[in-house]
């Protein structure tokens, strides 16, 4: 296999050398169950999110980013349940990730304290036959190479009424890509690596129809280099939201979502990149579409400091 080819299926099996292997969301405050498996539960109702990530358009094979969740707690409100699903594609590579995640909640103060695992697997695809071949007949790339690797990972999450923090790992186990998987030459090298989340935010009342949400999110994967959103937005008379985020070294992002009634919210963001790839692409889009589904009994088993819609 050509190096050139080599070096593109390295970077899109994602060497922990590089770069994070988890897709990226600027909207993770309005869905953070992809980030925390102990947020399973923390709505009043069972919530459904989809999103769709469009990064760094125009960028010729860059990623694309589509996830579906859905959580809620059960008649005993201390154990909640919640599925998430997440695809993802970045050249030749599409990874689609299944995860099941369970979380038990605990009466803390003015809020819960949750505890939550996760357990799943991903399925990685590298499509060698739809590439551009330099070397023509190159027997490397006549099949296409596909692999399932199973994983899990844990959080704890803490919310109240006026307040969020939670901790979390994914990709506890760092599975073996490379070698008689996804790449076969002799110095090829791509393993999973962990990944560690910390997350902060609140809400503070600014007059009788604003309120200010700040939060922070930082994100570790050895061998790469930290990074942190930091996110300002504001409520306007309970129904709309807008806001900017700071990625740093990365981009500067606007967001805005619209609660349309008690059950659907809808939300976009765009990123502005500010790093060596803004010459080339026009930007990063997010769309978000939410379902919350009160069946009733939510509305009286749950108190609404204990799941507020702020978060």
């Amino acid at each position: 296999m050509n190096r050139i080819l080599l070096t593109l299926l390295l970077a899109f099996a994602a060497s922990p050398l590089i770069a994070q292997q988890e897709a990226m969301y600027t909207q993770y405050m309005f869905n953070k169950l992809l980030i925390n498996p102990g947020y399973a539960g923390s709505r009043a109702a069972t919530s459904i999110t989809m999103l769709y990530r469009d990064q760094w358009t125009g960028f010729n094979g860059a990623p694309r980013t589509g996830t579906f969740s859905v959580h809620g707690h059960l008649k005993n409100p201390k154990v909640a349940l919640g599925l998430t699903v997440i695809n993802d594609r970045l050249g030749l590579q599409n990874q689609t990730g299944i995860y099941a995640n369970y979380a038990y909640r605990l009466p803390l103060g003015d809020g819960r304290l949750s505890f939550g695992v996760q357990g799943g697997f991903d399925h990685y695809e590298v499509a060698l036959s739809t590439a551009v071949h330099i070397d023509a007949g190159d027997p490397s790339l006549a099949t296409d190479l596909s692999t399932f690797s199973p994983n899990v990972g844990a959080g704890v999450y803490y919310q109240s009424e006026a307040f969020y923090a939670g901790v979390s790992a994914q990709r506890l186990i760092e599975n073996d890509l490379s070698g008689r998987t996804l790449l076969s030459e002799d110095n090829a090298y791509a393993r999973q690596s962990r990944h560690m989340n910390a997350m902060m935010g609140g809400v503070v009342d600014i007059s009788e129809s604003v309120k200010f949400r700040p939060a922070v999110l930082v994100k570790y994967v050895p061998n790469a280099p930290v990074q942190a959103d930091f996110n300002a937005s504001f409520l306007f008379v309970e129904r709309f939201w807008a806001g900017v985020s700071y990625r740093t070294n990365a981009s500067i992002d606007g967001m805005v979502e619209f609660q349309v009634n008690r059950q659907l919210r809808v939300g976009y963001a765009y990123d502005h990149q500010i790093n060596e790839v803004g010459p080339y692409t026009t930007g990063s889009h997010e769309i978000l579409v939410g379902f919350d589904l009160d069946f009733g009994r939510n509305r009286i088993a749950t108190p609404r400091m204990m799941a507020p819609r702020y978060f």
